[in-house]
């Protein structure tokens, strides 16, 4: 089984280019048990549609999620705008491949390489040489490692355990961003191209190696990316997301199925492009559900969120669906 997992990464790796979605700060994942293990983490988020279609007087569209400033689609010298329409979409994909190594029963290490696809995609784009077009643009490569470092208490018996995990983490610039041809917005990027500090906390409560409840959550702080050579001034915004759910857990003999239910909200501030505002705040509240199968050390586990309450712009592209596949190997 192990060296069925090992090469499933082996191949994962050599053939697939994923992405992130640029308002979250990482998918929390933490098992039952406080164990080591190796994984591969798929994400998928879609971004789709508006909860209105603006009036097209004076307004252009700047990223996936849109703005109401003289913005153009390409480079900051295009001259080429977008017709917000409903079939506009932006698509995230995230392959990570994630060690987690428990130190002395006291402290997590992980350590997160993704692997990031971006594409958007625009029904209508315009300009004043060319007929009204569709656009797609689509970006992929190695995305920014995320190094992170916790401490781990637990408080009570086996029937009833306290796990807590707090710390820090750190988004390392690995990925490649390209200024020149940045296209208005280094969003759409699979990394930001910036050490960025993060915040993590998590805490879960286990009855009988049944039944429990997990949260966490997440806070990174927006820095400012500058580039001398195209005068680039752009700051990113801050970034918090949070969770909860229930699980209960079904053994038969070496295996065990553990369905889980619960809630997840995120919340982003504006990135700021040359001291001009790129978009509105925005918050998300979403239903959970998912299920876990796993035979002795070995886990899969799948998740979908639905978004239940959103608050965005008018011009800002809505959260659609997500969902994240999990295989991993304790140790």
């Amino acid at each position: 089984m192990k060296k069925t997992f090992l090469l499933i990464i082996a191949i994962t790796t050599l053939f697939y280019h994923s992405s992130g979605c640029d308002s979250c700060n990482m998918y929390e994942y933490n098992p039952t048990q406080t164990k080591s293990f190796i994984g591969v983490f798929y994400n998928y988020t879609l971004m789709k549609g508006y909860k209105s279609l603006p009036t097209i007087n004076g307004l252009s569209f700047n990223n996936g999620r849109g703005s109401t400033s003289n913005t153009h689609l390409g480079t900051t010298h295009s001259n080429k705008f977008i017709l917000p329409n409903q079939k506009d979409f932006e698509q995230f994909q995230t392959i990570e491949l994630r060690y987690n190594q428990i130190i002395k029963d006291k402290y997590n290490l992980l350590i997160s390489i993704p692997f990031q696809r971006n594409n958007t995609y625009f029904k209508e784009v315009w300009s004043d040489d060319a007929p009204v077009s569709d656009s797609s643009l689509v970006t992929s490569g190695l995305g920014d490692i995320i190094v992170s470092l916790q401490r781990i208490d637990q408080l009570g018996t086996p029937h009833l355990m306290h796990t807590f995990k707090y710390g820090l983490a750190v988004s390392l610039p690995t990925s490649k961003v390209n200024f020149e041809s940045a296209k208005d917005d280094v969003t759409h990027y699979p990394g930001r191209g910036i050490v960025t500090p993060m915040a993590r906390v998590s805490y879960t409560m286990q009855v009988n190696l049944t039944w429990g409840l997990q949260t966490f959550s997440n806070y990174s702080k927006g820095l400012t990316l500058r580039s001398n050579d195209t005068e680039l001034n752009y700051q990113y915004g801050d970034r918090f997301n949070a969770g909860s759910s229930f699980f209960y857990s079904l053994k038969q003999s070496e295996w065990r199925i553990t369905p889980s239910l619960g809630t997840y909200y995120e919340l982003y501030s504006s990135d700021i492009y040359n001291n001009e505002s790129l978009e509105n705040n925005a918050s998300t509240f979403f239903g959970t559900t998912g299920l876990s199968i796993s035979h002795i050390n070995s886990i899969f586990r799948f998740q979908f969120q639905l978004p239940l309450i959103e608050s965005t712009g008018d011009n800002q592209l809505k959260s659609a669906t997500r969902a994240n596949l999990i295989l991993i190997q304790q140790f």
